[in-house]
């Protein structure tokens, strides 16, 4: 605990980014829970306490009581509120939000394969719903998607560099690019609520995150390296040790 409050404070020495335009803001957070949720909540902490910016935030959450018993520390700040519900089914937002960040998402691999429709569901109809919510508030500032690397495709061998342009080929016909798929329409969806409705999107394309909070048993290049070394190994490479891969830890990911 005391790393990963290290860390969150740290993450702010080297910033020159004014986040003024967030005091006494509403955020309303979905996929709040996971990994970057909890940074994310991490972080608003610092800037409550630190900069009394007074910021107000609601997760959304499928099992909120079962969270806070495991994050008490987290679960229990006093600007924190969660709502209990499935993206899937949701209706409407607290009145007052401004800022939605939307990063509620299935990310388990074994689930593209065991339960696909489960995780378009989620990624797909999930953001219509909230696109459909967040219409209903009178003033939305920002909208923020977090989608995935995963939406450019097969990249060529010898590219260097992936430019937002970017769109590489998908197996439409395979179960296993589920995931990359529903997140493509997810940004489809946003935008045609940008050119519909004026709602201000960003969008954000992750790449490998690591850090506090990540689960080892998830299927992750990243945290198979690392419960391999944890174990005693061997820690097993799949292909020929040429992959590139861009690596952000959680606090920047967050901030």
């Amino acid at each position: 605990e005391e790393i990963i409050l290290s860390d969150a404070a740290e993450v702010f020495k080297f910033s020159s980014c004014d986040l003024s335009n967030l005091r006494e803001k509403h955020l309303y957070i979905t996929g709040g829970t996971g990994m970057l949720g909890k940074w994310l909540l991490e972080l608003i902490a610092i800037l409550n306490k630190k900069e009394a910016m007074g910021i107000r935030v609601t997760v959304l959450s499928r099992n909120p009581r079962s969270f806070i018993a495991a994050n008490p520390r987290i679960g229990k700040m006093p600007w924190l509120t969660f709502t209990e519900g499935d993206i899937r089914y949701l209706s409407e937002l607290p009145f007052d939000v401004s800022h939605i960040i939307h990063a509620a998402a299935l990310t388990d691999r074994r689930l593209f394969a065991s339960q696909p429709r489960l995780v378009g569901e989620v990624n797909a109809l999930g953001t219509m719903r909230l696109i459909d919510a967040a219409n209903l508030l009178e003033r939305v500032p920002k909208f923020i998607l977090l989608s995935s690397c995963l939406v450019y495709g097969t990249q060529p061998w010898d590219i260097k560099q992936i430019n937002d342009a970017f769109a590489g080929p998908l197996r439409s016909n395979d179960v296993n690019v589920i995931y990359a798929e529903s997140k493509r329409f997810a940004e489809t969806l946003t935008h045609c609520a940008t050119s519909e409705n004026k709602l201000p999107v960003v969008t954000l394309r992750p790449f490998a995150v690591v850090g506090p909070y990540q689960s080892l048993e998830l299927p992750w290049a990243i945290t198979d390296f690392i419960r391999d070394s944890l174990t005693g190994g061997p820690i097993r490479i799949m292909g020929d040790g040429t992959t590139v891969r861009s690596i952000l830890y959680a606090s920047d990911f967050a901030y």
